[in-house]
């Protein structure tokens, strides 16, 4: 798609009072000249800032009286355009000025500030507004609007965003490439593939007309209007996939599930192999010719209908998801290592609870529906993304099993949540008494459920090993211990992976096999280690669990081939599984050399673990530099690699230190000559994500790169 260019000569120019052009925001604020190009400059298509390129008519500071000509939202006539009110200010603003109430639906618990009434409004008399619907009820209290008044040059601004958002839609034609691969190629977790599917054709049947090259201003400004008036809108419970699919799609397109598609462009053009690349980026023009920069421009305007969203306090599934594929693509293009991805985890945690998610009142038997079995897959999706970035990170979750009752998702095919109720009942009925399907399929949803059953688990391990001191106790470990072991028998035998596992499996089915090994393994790794450390327990657990983890993790990579598909993911596995593995074995070793004369007090088969590790160094060094977390692996390669030069190639005591100063002079910036088994703990620690190793420098070991 062809970028934003200047428009026709004949093209109104946004104007100030005195008819002098009005500069765009970014460059009023950077007081740098502007081109007064519309609907985007040229200096902030050059920096990619697009979506914030907008024209406010005046700085709100100096009052509401102005007149105000925005090119993209404007008629071809002059004074209609400075007179030009957006059609949805109405549905904004009520007529005393203020703006109206809004049911504001939400999650209650006993303890909220209404409770006492919730639970005995029987005993109230005046508990129905004038419309008879009660005013106690959680999710039907009625409470003022939360979108705040808007000045006339605010609502400019919005819809110049949103018209700029869908200016950098790409066209059908490269929507409709990177859609089929992800249909084939990609495991959805976060919302339902059969949906965004049926989204992405509807965008194209619904809007064709304005969407189609060139794309006029006025046009894409009724868009953003249908939008912004879908979207200020409470989304509906659907029973079945018609309804569901009716209430957001066509003529009901909202803001939510635009940001989401523009996620899925994203991440399929990042996840691209580089044949795939050369073909399909030649087909693109001007920067996004590039792969990172493409999918930056999808994350930008993926961001900018979020924050549209933001902006009229939306909270519903549709958000939940965008704010979890945001999150996701984001760490895609700059890594896993910002404050600004650990807030929004922040973001997704408390909207899954405000929205109720979390919460299955004891008794309830509820019929199957398809928004009930989304809104489930969902949070238990959220809820094993918090405990594998808890562990990541070292800092206590978001999320606990304490405060969680939601049922586990029913493992029913993506497709069968789009039939008609009847179908999706007698689907559900079908499955054995545990929720599995008993075909022996493995859909998306048998991940997700797996998973769970893992992270309910980690929850209390974490509980322990970040928790204070009453939370630990021996007999609590060991009756983890069972459970952990329980899980594995409770799998169906199609999830899990074994020497016995058939070789000519789907490459899917074998990621997910493969993906809840890593589960099982982790689970076991992070228990073993809280033994060890809290009573000092025995290490032999711990060391073969290492082992396998190392093991699984170097495997990834020795058949890469296999997992083509994958790729994108590689880096994440590394840092999350072979690092930390690799960390315990390598201060065993460690150990064990600087006591040569002494029986190993553990088995560790010294030849098969320095392969794995040099073999894991390979793994580190092959992450594309285009890979998010490339840097952070960067540095760990140069830890691992010293840690395998000392193992390997000790430092020995030198009889004439005047012939060897230059050795000691390489080896002292390393300081592994001084290296004590106190300065080696932090191999074992596995807070990688922490100081000082976040600020690792690597300057003066080029030598050993």
């Amino acid at each position: 798609m062809s970028m934003t260019t200047s428009p026709p000569s004949n093209s109104p120019r946004p104007r100030r009072r005195k008819r002098k052009d009005q500069a765009c925001e970014p460059c009023r604020k950077a007081k740098t000249r502007c081109d007064h190009t519309v609907p985007a400059c040229l200096r902030c298509q050059r920096k990619g800032a697009i979506v914030n390129c907008v024209y406010l008519p005046m700085h709100p500071n100096r009052g509401n009286s102005f007149e105000f000509s925005i090119s993209e939202v404007s008629h071809r006539d002059e004074d209609a355009t400075n007179h030009y009110i957006p059609p949805q200010t109405s549905e904004f603003i009520g007529r005393n000025g203020l703006p109206p109430s809004r049911k504001v639906v939400g999650f209650f618990g006993p303890t909220s500030f209404s409770a006492p009434f919730l639970e005995n409004n029987k005993d109230f008399v005046s508990d129905v507004d004038d419309r008879g619907e009660s005013i106690l009820s959680p999710v039907s209290m009625n409470a003022p609007f939360t979108f705040p008044v808007i000045s006339t040059g605010q609502q400019a601004a919005q819809i110049s965003s949103g018209i700029k958002i869908l200016s950098q839609l790409p066209d059908q034609a490269t929507c409709e490439l990177l859609v089929s691969r992800y249909t084939v190629k990609y495991i959805e977790y976060a919302f339902h593939k059969p949906t965004i599917l049926y989204c992405m054709k509807s965008l194209w049947n619904t809007f064709g007309q304005s969407l189609r090259h060139p794309r006029k201003p006025e046009k894409l400004r009724d868009m953003v209007n249908l939008l912004n008036k879908n979207s200020s809108t409470d989304f509906p419970e659907s029973e079945d996939g018609k309804a569901w699919l009716s209430s957001l799609s066509g003529t009901n397109y909202r803001w939510e599930i635009l940001g989401i598609l523009f996620c899925v462009l994203g991440q399929q053009a990042v996840m691209m192999k580089d044949k795939e690349q050369e073909s399909f980026f030649e087909t693109q023009s001007g920067r996004r010719k590039q792969r990172l920069l493409f999918t930056a421009d999808m994350h930008e305007c993926a961001e900018g209908c979020l924050q549209i969203c933001s902006k009229m306090d939306i909270g519903n599934i549709l958000m939940l998801s965008l704010l979890w594929k945001t999150n996701t693509l984001e760490s895609e293009v700059i890594g896993d290592m910002t404050f600004k991805l650990w807030r929004r985890q922040g973001d997704k945690v408390n909207l899954a609870t405000a929205l109720g998610l979390h919460h299955c009142p004891i008794g309830s038997d509820t019929e199957v529906t398809t928004s009930l079995e989304i809104k489930r897959r969902i949070f238990s999706a959220i809820f094993v993304n918090d405990k594998t970035l808890s562990i990541f990170t070292g800092r206590p979750p978001g999320l606990s099993h304490r405060y969680n009752s939601c049922p586990f998702p029913l493992d029913l095919d993506d497709e069968i949540l789009l039939a008609d109720k009847n179908i999706l009942q007698e689907a559900a009925s079908k499955l054995d008494e545990n929720g599995w399907n008993n075909e022996g399929s493995v859909y998306s949803c048998s991940r997700i459920r797996a998973s769970m059953m893992y992270s309910s688990v980690i929850d209390e391990i974490l509980e322990i090993s970040l928790g204070t001191a009453n939370q630990f106790s021996e007999a609590r470990i060991l009756e983890l211990r069972k459970r952990n072991e329980e899980i594995q028998e409770q799998l169906p035998p199609w999830l899990r992976l074994s020497s016995a596992t058939p070789t000519n499996l789907s490459a899917t089915t074998h990621w997910i096999q493969t993906a809840l090994k890593f589960n099982c393994l982790q689970c076991t790794f992070i228990l073993e280690q809280v033994f060890v450390k809290k009573v000092n327990g025995d290490r032999q657990p711990l060391l073969d669990v290492s082992r396998q983890l190392l093991a699984l993790t170097v495997s990834m990579w020795t058949s890469k081939d296999r997992f083509l598909e994958y790729y994108s993911d590689y880096d994440w596995v590394i840092m999350c599984y072979g690092i930390p593995s690799a960390g315990v074995i390598c201060t065993e070793l460690i150990k064990e050399m600087e006591n040569l004369t002494v029986q190993p007090v553990y088995y560790l088969p010294r030849s098969e673990v320095i392969q794995n590790l040099s073999l894991l160094v390979g793994f580190l060094d092959w992450a594309r530099p285009t890979a998010a977390n490339h840097e952070l692996c960067g540095r760990m390669q140069q830890i691992m690699k010293r840690t395998l030069d000392k193992i390997l190639d000790p430092p020995k005591i030198n009889i004439n230190p005047q012939t060897s100063s230059a050795i000691d002079v390489a080896t002292s910036s390393l300081g592994v000559e001084h290296m004590t088994m106190d300065d080696l703990d932090w191999l074992d620690t596995i807070d990688w994500a922490k100081p000082p190793f976040m600020d690792l420098r690597m300057e003066g070991y080029n030598e050993f790169s």
